[in-house]
Order: C-alpha cells, then structure tokens, then sequence
C-alpha cells in the first residue's frame, strides 16, 4: 500500500471534528516544549483561488495536499465529481514538516526543489488548474459521517477552513466603529456577535459552503445565502445587492453564549474516557451559561474518582483557591493555588464555558513540562452558581498527552482524577 494512502488514512481517522488541539496551533513563530522554532515554509504555499495544489506522483491527479498561508492544509481527493478535503494545521522546522489532525500529530522529513514537494519519500508536484472550488466535499465532522458539511447544516457544501476562528477570534465589521461580528465554528456552527461593552452573542444556527456560496441556517428557521471571497484576513460577503466586509481579529471573547473556541469539551474530556468521567463528576452543557467570575474556596477537597490504581476515592486534600477573571475584553481567565502554595495560572489560557440557567462546565487546555516531559492536560471545573458561591462544585484533571516517558514518570495518556467540595458549596472567598 502507498504511504500516501497510510497517511490519508491517519489523517482522515486524527482529524474527525476539525478541531485541532495540539501544543503548538501550527502555524505562526511557535516553540515546542525543547525550543525548536516552528514556521511555515513559504515555498510550500498554495493560492486561496484554489488553482494549484501537490499531486501525488504516482496517481492519477486525485489526491495531494494543499497548504495555506494562515497555518491550515487539507488533504483532497476527487470522487464523484468534486473535491473532498480532510483539514489540519501545519508547520515546518528544518527538514521536519509537522501535521496536526485532531489530537495526534504527525512529524515527516520533507524536501522542496521547485515545484517538486517530497514528503517522507513520496513526491507531489505542485500542479495548476486543479479548480478546488469547484466542489467543496465531506471531511466535515466525525458526527456527518463524512458525507457534506456536518450533520447540522443540513448537508449540501463542506466548511471552508479558512473561515474557521479560533479561540478569542471573530470576524469584525471592517468598519470605523464595528459593532457586528460573527464567529464559525469547525463544527459546522456560526454565531453573530454584537458590541455590547464588551461583546456578546446575539444570534446562532449552522453554517455550509457550497462554491462560493455561504448558506447561514438560523435556529428560528431563517435562512440567508450570500456570495463569499476571502483575502487574507479579509472576508467579503455580498447579499440582496449589499456589500459587507469583515476582518478577523483576534482579542474577542464574548459573553453569554458559550465557547467561541475550536476547543470543545469532548477535546478536554476524551469520548473514549466521559462515560467513566461523569460518573464521578457532572459535566453540564448548553450555550447559555452564567457569568462564574469572581474567587472561590473549595475546602475538604475531597476525591471522588480516578482512573489511576492505588487512589484512595474519598481522600481528603488540601484546600483548593480557584479564580476565574473577566478581562477588559471579556476573555475568561484563570488562576488557582493549593493550601499556602504560589498562585499558579497563565493570561495565555483562555477558558471556555458551556452551560445552561446557573449550571456551567468550565474547561480549558494547557501545555507544560513534568519531571522533564512535556505533557498536555486539561483543567475542567462544574457546578451551579449562586449567590454565595459555587454549589455541587466539582473538579477535574485530564492528562490528554505526554512526551517519550520510559520510567513513567508521568501519569498515563488519557487518565484522571475528579474533587469535589466538601460540603457541596465552594464559597466566595477573595484570596488573591
């Protein structure tokens, strides 16, 4: 079997929702955990009009890669009569090319002499006139079963990646005084934001392409269809005759309305390990979650599930201060401390929050180094607000991934444990 093939197969089982989460976002001047520099190639860059893509040597023009200049690529393959694309992020350093397809990541040796790409041994020539936007197939998310879009959207076009906003980004009014935006979401979902000081959701349904073609369904049923361009950071939309331009800007986190992030929380809770999760820890979802910022006491820190033999459920550990801060730009942000410990926490981790009335999930995703490993792990944190704190608030840590780790020095991949308050109420407490 070609590599190739192995590869797709890799990438097409990695990437499922679209969403990719590793250490590094791919892209950008970023730096791995042992300070490598990772940038993006210019000489591997493909156009945004879709003409040219990097065709399989030995095929019959109908697989290869394309890669963009903001960090995203796609693996494409013809069949019945349009291009169905399997997205990802991507970086280089040296002769390494790095792709990142759902939680795992891929590092290939790859060349470059003219238009000729060897990636891992096998070679792609840089081809023109591949018409990509022809028709734009599945890929989608794991939940369509690879058929058009996700299964939201009510099938009909894929979802231009391009498109997609990470975390704290919107695409703003280019205007003097903006004060509509919109977010798309990976998962096939768009939400409207408005400038409320700071900024908060308005409305929301899925999103589909077609062409150049952007279907919005709304969740009242509504239903508007404009013609689309992208330039760079610069999205164009026209409808009914008027003409509408956005920029994507980062540095927007909305109230009111759940996650705007590619992050979801079945990437901070693995599906392979929620069900046991949950039975010792409540996760609550829904797009209307409250406000939980302020500081909070958990005493009598309590476990109350584990993964991990030689835990003892219903040990006691030390007090646990947690505070979640709203930025001047609305962004959530947190930090926390054990007993007399230092504070511990980052402004480089935003969280995310689902939830519905007074019920929430908070959640967020961080990487660091334990013991001299590199490791990925999540924080996620549920409970019910109320007017003297946090009730039924319960605690959670996920070891999503880690480094090369012979001693085990470092618990295993896709392990946890959950806490709880004491007494059901984490109090508000101002510790900091």
């Amino acid at each position: 079997m070609r590599k190739l093939h192995i590869l797709l197969i890799l990438l097409i089982g990695g990437i499922g929702v679209q969403t990719f989460t590793s250490c590094s976002s791919g892209g950008g001047d970023d730096k791995d955990d042992i300070g490598r520099e990772w940038v993006l190639d210019g000489r591997l860059v493909n156009g945004y009009d879709g003409n040219d893509a990097w065709i399989y040597l030995y095929s019959d023009g109908d697989e290869g890669f394309v890669f963009w200049d903001d960090g995203d690529f796609a693996v494409i393959e013809w069949g019945d009569g349009e291009w169905d694309f399997y997205f990802g992020t991507w970086a280089t350093s040296g002769s390494d090319l790095r792709l990142y397809a759902g939680s795992e990541i891929f590092t290939l040796p790859y060349s470059v002499s003219g238009n000729q790409l060897t990636i891992d041994g096998d070679v792609f020539i840089k081809t023109s006139g591949i018409n990509l936007w022809a028709g734009i197939g599945g890929g989608g998310s794991s939940s369509s079963g690879g058929g058009g879009g996700s299964s939201s959207s009510g099938g009909g076009g894929g979802v231009d990646s391009r498109l997609v906003t990470g975390s704290g980004e919107a695409w703003i009014e280019n205007i003097s005084n903006p004060d509509d935006g919109i977010i798309f979401k990976s998962n096939g979902e768009f939400v409207l934001i408005e400038q409320e000081e700071p900024w908060e959701y308005d409305q929301r349904g899925t999103w589909s392409m077609t062409g150049n073609t952007l279907t919005l369904s709304f969740e009242n049923g509504k239903v508007e269809t404009y013609t689309y361009s992208l330039s760079g950071t610069q999205l164009t939309l026209e409808r009914n005759g008027r003409t509408d331009v956005f920029v994507k800007t980062s540095g927007i986190y909305p109230l009111g309305g759940g996650s705007s992030s590619s992050v979801s929380l079945s990437t901070a809770v693995p599906d392979e390990i929620r069900t046991q999760f949950e039975q010792s820890m409540p996760l609550h979802t829904g797009n209307t979650p409250p406000d939980i910022s302020g500081q909070y006491l958990a005493d009598n820190f309590t476990l109350t599930g584990s993964s991990l033999s030689g835990d003892v459920i219903g040990r006691e550990y030390t007090d646990k201060y947690v505070a979640f801060i709203r930025e001047a730009n609305g962004k959530l942000s947190y930090r926390s401390k054990e007993g007399t410990l230092l504070e511990e926490g980052s402004d480089d981790v935003t969280v995310e929050i689902v939830g519905s009335n007074n019920n929430f999930t908070a959640y967020f995703i961080a990487t660091g180094v334990s013991n001299g490993i590199s490791i990925k792990h999540s924080t996620v944190i549920s409970g019910t607000l109320t007017s003297n704190g946090i009730s039924n608030f319960h605690y959670g840590f996920v070891m999503l991934e880690k480094g090369s780790d012979p001693s085990n020095l470092v618990v295993p991949e896709k392990s946890y444990r959950t806490f709880k308050d004491g007494d059901g109420l984490a109090e508000k407490y101002n510790w900091r």
